[in-house]
């Protein structure tokens, strides 16, 4: 029998966006967990000439960021692993996320006003895909709390880039 791993998603895996269609069935099982956010602030960014977004393993810097978890089996974590060129480009780790259809609750300060539906919540360890290796000059781009490719350039599928590899955009060399 398969594992099951839970993963937080926060960019173009997500419902609506260009790369949600890797979480389909025949890729292996994707369990919807519900909506996400993490319980420590990084920054999410959107860089390279292909507007990828990426969070940077800076905790403490950012915002809390929002996003979906899913329930994934071995395959659809292959699947992910594939997309997101780990460990080349993204590095997978698990960090702590809370489930919750309740407002904003975020350490340092950055707390919604209004109290947490504590019965709506729920602590998770969820794996993470974070951008291995980032360039310093990243952290000087805006942090976002939630990507929408509808509000930010034109992102630019795997699948239609030109063979060009941008790695240098955003990674430092080894």
């Amino acid at each position: 029998m398969s594992r099951l791993w839970r993963v937080f998603v926060y960019g173009t895996l997500k419902r609506g966006e260009p790369n949600h269609h890797f979480l389909k069935k025949e890729n292996g099982v994707a369990r919807f967990m519900g909506l996400a956010e993490l319980t420590q602030r990084y920054p999410l960014v959107v860089a390279s000439r292909h507007n990828i977004p990426f969070l940077l393993e800076v905790p403490g810097q950012g915002k809390c960021v929002s996003g979906e978890v899913y329930e994934v089996d071995d395959a659809m974590l292959h699947v992910l692993d594939e997309l997101e060129d780990h460990p080349t480009l993204y590095i997978r780790k698990e960090v702590p996320c809370k489930v919750t259809d309740g407002p904003k609750q975020c350490e340092a300060g950055q707390q919604n006003k209004e109290e947490p539906k504590d019965d709506k919540e729920t602590l998770l360890e969820c794996n993470i895909y974070f951008l291995r290796n980032h360039k310093q000059d990243l952290l000087s781009l805006d942090f976002l709390e939630e990507y929408a490719h509808s509000k930010h350039d034109t992102y630019c599928p795997k699948n239609e880039r030109e063979q060009y590899n941008f790695y240098h955009e955003v990674q430092e060399s080894s």
